[in-house]
């Protein structure tokens, strides 16, 4: 299952918009496979997380780059005034998202890591686990059949 996974991974491109979000130009494995493991077992599960836990996980947890950017990324040196606007704004998006919150939370921590904190990121993430749990539920044919 493993070699699955490392051998096929899911193509994306920018131009291709789910969620009202470009997706980003990805051919490669987006994580290792215990991560996504972990990650994709939550798609199976309820999400029962209120907005309310989201938020304060959400005000706890994220780094500060939060306030500076759009949901889709775009820096926007925003005055200290302006800081909760983009972090109230990009809450909203994430909590819309339509995947399980431990899951988005997952995909903010990193985004913080690396450099891409934005809705934009969150969902690609998400979008790419759920395609990967696809293509990896699909057996191959077998060439007899």
């Amino acid at each position: 299952m493993e070699a699955k996974y490392n051998n096929n991974p899911i193509e994306t491109k920018c131009d291709e918009i789910v969620n009202s979000y470009n997706m980003f130009d990805c051919d490669y494995v987006l994580m290792d496979f215990d991560e996504f493991m972990e990650m994709s077992s939550y798609f199976d599960k309820q999400d029962d997380m209120s907005k309310e836990t989201f938020r304060e996980w959400f005000d706890e947890n994220t780094c500060s780059d939060w306030r500076k950017m759009d949901r889709n990324g775009k820096c926007c040196y925003p005055t200290n005034k302006e800081w909760d606007k983009y972090w109230n704004d990009n809450f909203e998006g994430l909590w819309e998202l339509p995947y399980h919150k431990k899951v988005i939370q997952h995909t903010i921590e990193a985004g913080c890591s690396n450099r891409m904190e934005s809705v934009r990121y969150s969902n690609f993430s998400c979008e790419w686990i759920k395609r990967t749990r696809e293509m990896m539920s699909h057996s191959p044919k077998s060439a007899c059949n």
